[in-house]
């Protein structure tokens, strides 16, 4: 029956969705694939199974307040929920008439928050003196629409906002969006058959590259069964804070909610069930992992905007970089100008950035020009740049305890560390930490010697395994690194490596690997005695040398003829290893376990710590064999921690998905651009070889250049590798919609640089 007061509560509840439509651009894209297969014929044919809003706790406002607007339309208090380790209570609320959606409204239990905590939020708060509820005509629609749309406070600073992030997501989230409205929740099991269920209707999301809340699973299910749900991952948004800064935070999501029939009603037909013969009400369990889709845990990878699919016509638009002015701009000139006068000359020269602040996966320079980082500080930056659930972590353990020489004085977040690092080798080794890259080939070079009483080498041409006195010796991607150094410290004897694009000692692309082990065995009989050899070193993936992948079965091959000679393989994956691949290890890829295994750049998101990983049973040398006053420190421990969770949780998988958006989108210019010889990688770790002719594979290191001058004048970083190549190495984090501006930006570069 339509009333005055239904009416009213119609045109509220439409408004409420106009506003929520725009800010959530899941709603259109899911609304549109939902149409184009067919599943509904316009967005009305929607099922809204309830709207849940997110209150502040405190006198004037939450649930007792908002509540008032529902009640007044005929609405029903039922449950009470309460979540402990979140500090919430919501209660649910059963409509006047089927027709509309349920209400879930939740409140922060602010008093259970710090005073830190408490005073942040109640002097924003109180600038609402009374309830504004009260003062409302709530059969006004338009005047009740604009309520629930206009600010009750003032915006917050960024610094608050972090405060608040460190101890509630929810606060931070709510003293922000000042707006009552969380998200709305598609019924799924009135849509036709195949997409009826969570299950299916989730792989369908997925296929149209919709990120799903992983928190307790991909679906949430209750205890009795009958009630299940999921959710997308809110996209993370640009915000502006008082003052006018700007910063990425998480917006909002949708959720989509299975009511199966009672079992009283199991034997009616489908299309004769209704409403209440399905379960009804809500589940706490459901409900505390639902929350959890704006925070940090799972917006990791929904930087800031959302899926490759997108249609043509959607109106949503991903951020695209920004320069403002000539590169470099003044202020940039001004501070490589100091640079020049006291750092050493020994630095490399790269592209001329200077960064003054990074989020996500976007650097804003010193004259404020924003770049799309595909770079990532050269595959260290795994998390992306301020990532709060890194940030919290690193804040937390330095108000701990910054430093304890841990290869003396063992703390738990170093042990702790190894205890995680050796499970994802079936616990088979033992950890020695260092700082860098090269700390941690050092470390394997000095054990290889010991263990196997053994001082020669064998290692790749095109590798980079650092560039201190023993690395430096197993390095040969380019001449510069030796040059002037004179005698290496460790004898090492260098074989080409394994390139199908470029095959070497005569070989094609599927005969290099063979001819590789060939050569080694040719060497074996005639100038490289192999009881001389301690360790085989590898980059799984070649990273300075171009990003070359070898042949498939090679390292199996080279690890059987290791073993056969008693000689160790050690495994470099200082820049492949920790997810970038879309494996942890790269040479899981291969179905391998090295014996000596090293791990540095993205393990701990930019701080300094490297991991050098043996099998137990090698560890033969006594105490005191090597040692590190920094290795393990405590705050990049913790960093690395905060690390793992993010690549554990999703950004392994992401790597593994982007990836294949980035390489299918690369692979398109090649045909586009032939001068693109060829396009190689795994995950996020891609290469782009140029070469001087369309169908050839002669380097053009000239065209490479151009290339990454051009994408850096068009806000886009990336980074050159080897003679000819370009690599793309950004945070694990890029999502879909970034990955296809890069994509965009990259097939502009080439068209300017192949004039």
């Amino acid at each position: 029956m339509n009333t005055p007061q239904s009416s009213t509560l119609h045109n509220v509840l439409a408004g409420l969705m106009r506003r929520y439509q725009q800010r959530v651009p899941d709603v259109a894209h899911i609304t549109t694939i939902m149409q184009r297969e067919g599943l509904i014929n316009r967005a009305d044919d929607i099922e809204n199974d309830h709207i849940a809003f997110r209150t502040m706790g405190v006198p004037q406002l939450g649930i007792q307040s908002l509540e008032k607007i529902f009640l007044h339309y005929g609405y029903e208090r039922r449950e009470k929920y309460h979540f402990a380790q979140k500090k919430l209570d919501a209660f649910w609320y059963s409509p006047p008439t089927p027709q509309f959606p349920r209400i879930f409204i939740s409140e922060l239990r602010v008093t259970e928050l710090s005073a830190t905590a408490q005073r942040i939020i109640t002097q924003y708060t109180d600038q609402v003196k009374t309830d504004p509820v009260l003062a409302l005509n709530l059969d006004d629609a338009a005047a009740v629409d604009g309520f629930l749309h206009r600010s009750l406070w003032s915006l917050p600073t960024y610094a608050e906002f972090s405060t608040l992030m460190g101890e509630s997501e929810y606060a931070a989230w709510v003293i922000y969006n000042r707006y009552y409205l969380n998200h709305y929740t598609i019924s799924v099991h009135n849509l036709p058959n195949g997409y009826d269920t969570c299950a299916q209707f989730n792989q369908f999301l997925k296929h149209n590259g919709v990120q799903l809340n992983t928190s307790g699973g991909e679906v949430k299910q209750s205890p009795d069964g009958l009630l299940l749900q999921s959710s997308t991952v809110a996209e993370m948004i640009e915000a502006e804070f008082a003052g006018g800064e700007k910063h990425m935070i998480a917006g909002s999501y949708v959720e989509f909610a299975e009511r199966r029939v009672m079992p009283a009603y199991a034997h009616i037909a489908k299309t004769d069930i209704t409403r209440a013969m399905r379960r009804e009400g809500f589940e706490a369990g459901n409900a505390d992992k639902i929350f959890e889709s704006t925070f940090s845990s799972q917006t990791a990878v929904r930087q800031p905007n959302l899926n490759g699919n997108l249609p043509a016509a959607s109106p949503i638009h991903p951020k695209r970089p920004s320069v403002k002015t000539a590169l470099p701009g003044p202020r940039a000139q001004a501070a490589l100008a100091r640079e020049a006068a006291v750092m050493s000359s020994s630095n490399g020269k790269g592209i001329p950035i200077v960064a003054e602040r990074g989020n996500g996966v976007w650097i804003t320079d010193v004259d404020g020009n924003e770049f799309l980082d595909l770079m990532a500080g050269i595959a260290v930056s795994t998390t992306g740049y301020a990532h709060p659930h890194v940030v919290r972590a690193v804040t937390e353990q330095a108000q701990k305890m910054t430093h304890m020489c841990a290869a003396v004085f063992p703390h738990d977040p170093v042990i702790s560390l190894a205890e995680r690092l050796s499970a994802k080798l079936n616990n088979n080794y033992k950890v020695f930490f260092g700082n860098s890259g090269t700390e941690g080939i050092e470390v394997a070079l000095k054990f290889a010697r010991y263990h196997t009483k053994r001082p020669n080498f064998m290692a790749f041409t095109g590798s980079f395994h650092g560039r201190s006195a023993g690395s430096l010796s197993l390095t040969a991607s380019n001449p510069k690194y030796r040059k002037g150094f004179g005698a290496m410290a460790y004898p090492v004897t260098h074989v080409p490596f394994p390139n199908p694009f470029r095959p070497p000692l005569g070989s094609s692309a599927a005969t290099c690997g063979d001819a590789v082990l060939a050569h080694i065995q040719h060497l074996f009989k005639t100038s490289c005695a192999p009881e001389d050899v301690a360790a085989i070193v590898m980059e799984p993936i070649q990273g300075e040398g171009g990003y070359i992948v070898p042949p498939p079965g090679f390292i199996q091959k080279l690890q059987a003829l290791a073993k056969e000679y008693g000689i160790l393989l050690i495994m470099d994956e200082v820049q492949t290893g920790v997810g970038r691949t879309g494996k942890f290890f790269a040479f899981e890829h291969e179905g391998i376990e090295p014996d000596v295994v090293v791990l540095a750049k993205g393990l701990a998101s930019g701080y300094p710590l490297s991991a050098t990983l043996f099998r137990k049973e090698l560890m033969t040398w006594q105490a005191g064999a090597h040692g590190s006053t920094f290795g393990g420190n405590a705050v990049s421990c913790a960093a690395a921690h905060a690390t793992l969770d993010l690549v554990e949780r999703e950004l392994t998988n992401n790597a593994a998905h982007v990836g294949s958006v980035l390489m299918n989108g690369m692979n398109e210019l090649k045909a586009e651009f032939p001068r693109l010889g060829d396009v190689r990688g795994r995950g996020l770790m891609i290469g782009l070889d140029f070469v001087k002719q369309a169908g050839g594979n002669c380097e053009d290191g000239e065209l490479r250049d151009r290339v990454q001058q051009i994408a850096f004048e068009q806000g886009l970083l990336v980074l050159s590798a080897g003679p000819s190549a370009v690599r793309l190495a950004p945070p694990l984090i890029l999502n879909p919609a970034e990955a296809g501006v890069a994509i965009e930006i990259m097939a502009n570069v080439l068209a300017t640089a192949m004039r």
